[in-house]
Parts: C-alpha cells; sequence; structure tokens
C-alpha cells in the first residue's frame, strides 16, 4: 500500500528548487496583451458522446461540482490564449496529454478510478463518490497545468509530471474545503489507475513503483506543509518530527511562489494565486521575487 510510504524518510534533494520555471521568449507587445485581455477564453467540456453508464459518473462529478470548478476558476484567473476543450471519449488508449487545446480524457480512466474507490469502500457510496469525483478532479487540474505549460510557453526542469503533480496539488488544497485525507486517498487511487498511462516520463527512475512513491511522498509533504500548524494529530499518527514537518511548509511555500511566478504574466489582475501568496510569510515572498528577477537577467545575459 502507498500509505506505508508515509513512515520513508524525504530525502531533501527530492524537493525541485524554487525555480524550477523560467519563462521562453520575450514579453509580448502591448497590442497583443490588449487583445488577449479583451477576448475571454474559456475552459469547457464536451460530455456528448457519454452512454446511459458514462452519464451515471458524470454526474457524480456534476454533484461534486468539478467541472464548475474547474471552469470558474479559469475563467476569474487566467488570461488563456485560447479555449481549452476537454473530451471525455470511449477510446481504449489513455491520452491525457493537451493537443491543439484540446485535452482528451478516456472513460476508461474514469471506470477504473471509480471502481478503484468502490472497491476500497464498498459500504460507503457517499465517502466512495467522494474519493472518486477527487480523483477525477486532479487528473483534470494536472492536464490543465499542462496545457497552461504548452500556452505559454513555460519551460520547467526535471520530471514534468512532478511539477504538474504540484500545480494540481495546489488547486485542491486551496479551492477546496475537503479533509486532506480525501487528498491523500485520492492521489493514491490518481497513481494506481495512472500506472497503465504509456506517456508518463520514467526514464530517470528505475521502476514505474519508485516514480509513483516519490509523487506520492511530496504530494503528502505538501498537504502537510500548507497548514502546517494544523497537523498535530496527524503528524502523531505518522511519527514525523517537526523538522520534517517545517521542511514540508518550506516546500509548500516554495512550490506555491515558483507557480505564481511562472504563471503571473498570465493571470487577470485579481486573482486567487495573489490571494494565496498574501498568506506566505514574507521572507518567502521577497527571496522569491529576487530569485526571478536573477534568473531573468541572467536569461538576457545569455541572448546578449
Amino acid at each position: 500500500m502507498l500509505k506505508l510510504l508515509l513512515f520513508l524518510f524525504i530525502f531533501p534533494s527530492a524537493f525541485a528548487s524554487s525555480d524550477t520555471f523560467s519563462e521562453v521568449g520575450e514579453v509580448s507587445s502591448e497590442l497583443e496583451i490588449a487583445v488577449a485581455e479583451a477576448v475571454n477564453f474559456e475552459v469547457t467540456f464536451d460530455l456528448e458522446s457519454a452512454g446511459e453508464q458514462e452519464i451515471k459518473l458524470l454526474d457524480v462529478l456534476r454533484d461534486h461540482a468539478v467541472f464548475k470548478t474547474i471552469s470558474h476558476f479559469s475563467s476569474i484567473n487566467l488570461q488563456l490564449k485560447s479555449d481549452v476543450l476537454y473530451t471525455f471519449h470511449l477510446g481504449n488508449q489513455p491520452f491525457f496529454g493537451a493537443s491543439q487545446n484540446q485535452i482528451l480524457i478516456p472513460y476508461t480512466f474514469v471506470y477504473q478510478a471509480y471502481d478503484y474507490v468502490r472497491d476500497k469502500y464498498p459500504q460507503q457510496d457517499e465517502l466512495s463518490n467522494t474519493l472518486f469525483a477527487f480523483t477525477i478532479e486532479k487528473l483534470l487540474w494536472l492536464e490543465l497545468g499542462r496545457e497552461l505549460i504548452n500556452q505559454y510557453s513555460l519551460s520547467i526542469t526535471g520530471e514534468e509530471e512532478i511539477s504538474l503533480d504540484q500545480f494540481s496539488t495546489l488547486m485542491l488544497i486551496n479551492l477546496n474545503e475537503w479533509d486532506s485525507e480525501y487528498l491523500l486517498d485520492a492521489t493514491e487511487a490518481f497513481l494506481i489507475v495512472d500506472d497503465s498511462s504509456t506517456l508518463l516520463s520514467r526514464i530517470s527512475f528505475q521502476s514505474e513503483a519508485q516514480l509513483d512513491e516519490l509523487r506520492y511522498r511530496l504530494v503528502m509533504c505538501m498537504v502537510l506543509g500548507k497548514d502546517y500548524n494544523k497537523q498535530d494529530v496527524q503528524l502523531d499518527e505518522l511519527t514525523w518530527d517537526q523538522g520534517r514537518l517545517l521542511h514540508c511548509r518550506d516546500h509548500y511555500q516554495e512550490k506555491m511562489m515558483a507557480w505564481y511566478d511562472a504563471l503571473k504574466q498570465f493571470l487577470k489582475p485579481e486573482n486567487s494565486l495573489k490571494k494565496w501568496i498574501s498568506f506566505l510569510p514574507k521572507t518567502i515572498t521577497d527571496i522569491s521575487a529576487k530569485s526571478h528577477v536573477q534568473e531573468m537577467r541572467g536569461a538576457k545575459s545569455l541572448d546578449d
């Protein structure tokens, strides 16, 4: 079970540095920015291919406002360069990558996620439905993050899936009021079902299990790090010491600032991410701002 991994030591080298992201290319002209702001591109969902059985599962997602949450967040926060369309399809081959601003989600993944949580909690319909919705929402956020990297030409170093895990986790824990245990269970379900995907980059890992272990540990650390002063009971159960908890707090804050720095050029003036970072210690935001300036100066000197 992946939860056994909670007792493993988290090595500092497993965490990417806060300067993971760098912007590629030069800032758009004032005219291009004005045009982009004038057009309100949207995130929409195509569910037309759904049959009777698929509709039942989609209704669970609707009941938990999964589609509404993502569409609403995008409309009030992001200056998209084009519409983004999620298309649920009946094909068997998983294909989650963004292609021409379309994200394809196979119903096979949806079914596998639903079956997994139902088997784990066979007598708890409400709980299994919530975990199922959370699992699919994680997938949708993860793929939206991939689309944003594509649209905005963001450059990342290291494993892309780990960076996307960070993005989806940041969205889930800041936009939902659910207990953090739900996120951890949903992450476990997601990684188990996701093992069938052939799109993950696993070249630098000896096995799929090794990458999954790392991804799960990092999500766990971000969950604990966000509300580090509210995790005393959970820490007692996990036998995590104060030093590791503080490390996770710093990790969450660094990833929050890294994604904000990467996206802020494309965010609307009043956006949720600005509010989220306002709760971070001032030292973290100052360090991130200086790092971003130094990084941009370094990139300019290389161009010269």
